[in-house]
């Protein structure tokens, strides 16, 4: 809230420090209505010579709400100014206005704990020391008011106030200016209106075709200037520098005829001191050389390919003479190319030069070329290049990355993969034939890469990176490798009983046909077997008690040998008549035959018969739900009175 002082004597009870200066007011700031954490804000009133102010925070304070006031928290402890903790705004003169100030009247306010010595800095010293004594408030929480002598010099410049806030008896002390009655920063002070200059200087004369700058006499009040050879001087356009406020006539940056001295008035700021210039131009009769006007790479241009081709625009037709170009590397003057003009191609202005071969890649190089290498077409020389800044430039800084960031086999990444580790090996089952799709992924798009495919099993690919640079190159490698093989030289049936201790085979109906015998055999994975009639020498075509099953691990020497039992007893001679499923089985089974059948019985291994059943059909779906698991001799009767005999197993 707003606290009205009434008096005087109030006004000293709370600690006021006045300073009298008797200057009338130019600048006031009022926060009356205002939340107090406003981030700026603007003056109220203002000289009429003088444009608005506008107050802000530094940032070593922060805004803080409170009614009335620009207020502000986080004001140092320290004892002394903080170039961090102020308030600032910057009083302006009108143009061909100036000022003074003579003191600042603050009303102000802090919490218990707030700062309680201030003191303002200017911009004139770049706020290097105080512009005014340091003022010491009363340590009180109520509206105090304090004056700040300043009684700064006339200004026609701006001029930026701060006011520092320090020793406060806390960080989380608050102030602001602001809860005082009428405006609660007052700057006094004086305007005035600046005296007009007298001044006719002419301070700058230019024309684009000159050779050189003009010479401009102050005392007899004349300019030379001199253009290129063969320069029409009918229509020149000079830009003509003048004392501050001055005029001149005829006007600047307009054409006129110097083909005889032409005079100029310059009539002075206060708009009656008047002074004649008299300016001449002459035109040189030296016939200048070919001069350049752009260059190709410009000049201290970067990332210009190493194969760049060097161009070189004059301002006129050029022809050859003789001479070098040299090249150097800036980082030791060592000359690394030389080219001959009788090399180099002109056409009309332009000289192009094609590099004999690419340079170096990150590197900075300067140009030199000799006098006299070109000239115009009335043979006058090009005076050359022959220093080292004149025509600079820097080849692309390439990458030398060379990695990958994946490498993938038939879709996924391998195992492990870094793109620090060059080689990998993966494994496939032994005898694995289907070849590896490599794929792999560039670090560096801009890098390349050759690869190479396995066209067997095991075998290997690789993938060559070449990075950017053309220099770092990278060989990845994948080893497709086969796992071990097998020595697994078993054999397995679902129809016969197989020993692997014994090495047997048995169980195996009379009469059964040798390749119904090698179907119901089942090798290990990847094995093979033969079965032969004795020793091993000769293969069998059919099936007989004492017979060998010879059975081949994966690895090819690895052998496991079976002797053949047939089971005697079950006539067989019809059972390629007869077909039984599945076998084994688990519940019910399906039998069917060429002919009607008549019955279908299972017997166990002991001759107990378990299931008999009549058929008269084709067909016959058996149920075995009620027996247990084992081996049972089924017996199929057809209706012609023959009778076939299967082993089936329940399972």
């Amino acid at each position: 809230m707003r606290k009205f002082l009434l008096n005087a004597q109030i006004l000293l009870l709370f600690g006021t420090l006045i300073c009298s200066n008797t200057a009338a007011q130019i600048v006031t700031f009022d926060f009356a209505g205002k939340p107090g954490n406003q981030v700026s804000d603007t003056s109220n009133s203002n000289d009429a010579k003088l444009t608005k102010s506008i107050i802000t925070r530094s940032s070593g304070v922060i805004a803080g709400a409170n009614q009335d006031r620009f207020n502000s928290t986080s004001w140092e402890t320290a004892t002394t100014v903080v170039d961090n903790d102020y308030l600032e705004f910057t009083i302006t003169p009108a143009p061909r206005k100036k000022f003074t100030i003579g003191s600042i009247v603050l009303q102000h306010q802090r919490s218990a704990t707030g700062p309680k010595t201030f003191v303002i800095r200017t911009s004139l010293d770049a706020f290097a020391a105080n512009a005014c004594a340091e003022v010491t408030i009363a340590d009180v929480t109520t509206t105090q008011t304090s004056t700040f002598t300043l009684n700064l010099p006339s200004q026609n410049q701006p001029i930026t106030i701060r006011l520092y806030g320090y020793n406060s008896e806390g960080s989380a002390g608050t102030w602001g200016p602001g809860d005082g009655t009428g405006n609660d920063i007052v700057i006094n002070g004086t305007t005035e209106v600046d005296a007009f200059s007298t001044e006719t200087d002419i301070t700058s004369f230019s024309i684009p075709q000159q050779t050189g700058p003009a010479t401009i006499n102050p005392t007899n009040h004349t300019v030379s200037v001199e253009v290129g050879y063969g320069t029409p001087v009918t229509a020149l356009v000079p830009t003509i520098g003048l004392s501050d406020g001055a005029t001149i006539s005829p006007a600047s940056n307009v054409s006129r005829d110097f083909t005889l001295p032409v005079t100029y008035n310059v009539t002075a700021e206060d708009g009656t001191t008047v002074q004649p210039w008299t300016v001449t131009v002459t035109v040189s009769a030296v016939e200048p050389g070919p001069t350049i006007a752009t260059l190709t790479p410009a000049n201290k241009t970067v990332d210009i390919a190493t194969n760049t081709t060097l161009s070189i625009t004059f301002n006129t037709d050029i022809q050859k003479k003789s001479g070098i170009l040299r090249i150097f590397k800036a980082a030791n003057d060592q000359e690394v190319v030389t080219i001959d003009v009788a090399n180099i191609s002109v056409t009309g202005k332009v000289a192009e030069v094609l590099l004999p071969s690419p340079l170096e890649v990150s590197y900075s190089y300067y140009i030199k070329i000799d006098k006299g290498v070109f000239s115009n077409q009335n043979n006058v020389d090009f005076e050359g290049i022959t220093n080292d800044i004149a025509w600079q430039f820097t080849t692309k800084q390439v990458s030398s990355n060379a990695t990958l960031s994946d490498l993938k086999v038939d879709g996924t990444t391998v195992t492990g993969f870094s793109p620090a580790t060059l080689e990998y090996t993966i494994s496939y089952p032994y005898g694995t034939s289907s070849i590896p799709d490599v794929t792999y992924t560039l670090s560096d798009a801009n890098a390349s890469a050759t690869s190479t495919d396995p066209t067997e099993m095991p075998n290997y690919a690789t993938v060559e990176v070449t990075a950017p640079d053309e220099v770092t190159k990278l060989t990845y490698k994948v080893n497709f490798a086969w796992d071990a093989a097998s020595n697994n030289a078993s054999v397995t049936s679902s129809i016969y009983s197989v020993n692997e201790v014994d090495g047997t085979i048995t169980n195996v109906p009379a009469n059964t046909t040798i390749e119904a015998f090698r179907s119901n055999l089942t090798p290990a994975p990847n094995a093979t077997f033969e079965v032969y009639s004795n020793a091993r020498t000769a293969i069998a075509t059919d099936i007989q008690t004492g017979y060998k099953v010879v059975v081949t691990a994966q690895d090819g020497s690895t052998k496991k040998s079976y002797t053949i039992t047939l089971l005697t007893g079950i006539d067989t001679q019809e059972s390629i008549l007869v077909n039984a499923y599945p076998n084994p089985f688990t519940s019910d089974f399906t039998i069917t035959a060429g002919k009607v059948i008549h019955s279908v019985s299972l017997s166990n291994l002991l001759g107990q018969k378990m299931i008999e059943q009549i058929v008269d059909q084709s067909k016959a779906n058996i149920s075995s739900s009620d027996i247990q698991f084992g081996v049972y001799i089924v017996t199929i009767i057809l209706d012609d009175g023959t009778s076939t005999k299967l082993r089936m197993v329940k399972r």
